[in-house]
C-alpha cells in the first residue's frame, strides 16, 4: 500500500457538492501558525515563537469554497499520506502480533 499499484494508487473519493449551499454551515480543520508566548531559563525570561498548529475553523460553505482547488489538493494529499500511514500501522500490528505467537505459542491474543 505505497501507492505503487497502478490500478489503485489514483483512487480518490468523488465529493459531490450538490446539496450544499454556500450559506450552508461547516467546520474544516487547517494548519495555522500561531504566535505563542512563554517564560524560559532561569531568569524566567519571556520568549515569543511562532508554531504551525490545526485549528478548527467554522465557517460557511463558501468561504471555505473560496480556496476550494488549494484545499482539495490539500485533502487528497492528506489522504494519501494517510493510507500509507494505516496500512504501515495495521501491516505492524499483524508482524507484531505473529512474532508474539511465535515466542509465546501458548498463549493466544
Amino acid at each position: 500500500m505505497h501507492l505503487n499499484c497502478e490500478k489503485c494508487k489514483d483512487n480518490n473519493p468523488e465529493m459531490n457538492l450538490t446539496d450544499i449551499t454556500n450559506n450552508t454551515e461547516c467546520t474544516w480543520i487547517q494548519w495555522i501558525r500561531k504566535e505563542f508566548t512563554f517564560e524560559k531559563g532561569i531568569g524566567r525570561k519571556i520568549t515569543t515563537t511562532k508554531k504551525y498548529v490545526k485549528e478548527s475553523i467554522k465557517g460557511t460553505f463558501s468561504e471555505l469554497n473560496s480556496f476550494s482547488k488549494l484545499n482539495s489538493e490539500m485533502f487528497l494529499a492528506d489522504l494519501r499520506a494517510f493510507r500509507q500511514h494505516f496500512f504501515n500501522i495495521n501491516h505492524q500490528h499483524k508482524n507484531i502480533e505473529k512474532l508474539l505467537i511465535t515466542y509465546y505459542p501458548m498463549k493466544q491474543l
